[in-house]
């Protein structure tokens, strides 16, 4: 899943547009979180759930001490950015993601984050 800066923006982001639900660092997801995914991502809420995984959970990032979100549905969040070229493996800091013009626009366009 996508940790760091890019990571929290977009949890808060899920957050202030009502697709995630979060009580005491615990998510959950919307029925309008559900509709977001399946139909703007392509996501299929119904086959995370299945999964041997936790489907969502709040996970805390070592360097911005701030919540993002993890789990089955973090995972898929992150595949998506991923087979979008929206973000790249950053060649000079190890695990570290960047982030594409392209992915700028997802964001600034579908979720109001502006980084």
């Amino acid at each position: 899943h996508m940790a760091g800066h890019v990571g929290r923006e977009i949890t808060a982001a899920l957050i202030n547009h009502d697709f995630l639900a979060e009580n005491k660092h615990k998510l959950q997801l919307t029925a309008s979180g559900s509709l977001f995914f399946e139909q703007q991502l392509n996501i299929d809420i119904a086959q995370l759930r299945q999964q041997k995984r936790q489907f969502i959970t709040s996970c805390l990032d070592w360097s911005e001490r701030k919540y993002h979100t993890g789990g089955a549905l973090g995972h898929a969040l992150y595949h998506f950015f991923q087979s979008k070229y929206f973000v790249l493996p950053n060649k000079n800091v190890k695990r570290a993601l960047s982030l594409t013009p392209n992915g700028t626009r997802f964001l600034n366009d579908i979720l109001d984050v502006h980084l």
